[in-house]
């Protein structure tokens, strides 16, 4: 019989580096490290009262921490700017009225009664505005389709008139 042989211990193999040779340095340095894109922010001085923290001025050798001042505020623009003047309200709302003039006839003669309402509005606007009017006076809403220069509806308690040039 026999004997089997004794196995022998080997040295493991090394891998192949691969790259540049470990006696001759590689021919390019490795890249710089990214520098962060925001700042770290200043330390906070923990022990100010109220629960509110504020930077801290690390060169103020007094042993008090000091506050420090915000930042100034940014340069102006180096465009020219301007401001646009806000334009005067009416008080006229321009879906529902486009003269004031016609308002205000319409809200001096709106009395309770639509019949004497649109008898009174299309006098004095006939009159004072150099037209003819035709005039619509509800107690209750209505809808309306009109092409025309000069509209204006108006609701004086519970009649609603609507004037329109003819």
């Amino acid at each position: 019989m026999a004997v089997p042989p004794i196995p022998t211990y080997q040295k493991p193999r090394k891998k192949k580096r691969r790259g540049c040779p470990s006696p001759m340095p590689c021919p390019f340095p490795p890249p710089d490290p990214i520098p962060p894109i925001c700042p770290e922010p200043p330390p906070c001085n923990v022990n100010a009262g109220g629960g509110l923290s504020f930077p801290v001025d690390s060169k103020a050798g007094s042993g008090h921490s000091a506050p420090v001042p915000p930042p100034p505020p940014p340069p102006p623009p180096s465009y020219p700017t301007r401001t646009r003047s806000r334009r005067a309200t009416t008080g006229i709302d321009p879906a529902k009225c486009n003269s004031k003039d016609l308002q205000q006839i319409m809200t001096a003669q709106i009395t309770e009664s639509p019949t004497t309402s649109k008898r009174n509005i299309q006098s004095f606007a006939s009159t004072n505005l150099n037209g003819t009017f035709d005039v619509i006076c509800s107690l209750h809403e209505f809808s309306y389709f009109a092409t025309t220069k000069i509209y204006c509806e108006v609701q004086k308690g519970e009649v609603t008139c609507f004037a329109f040039l003819h």
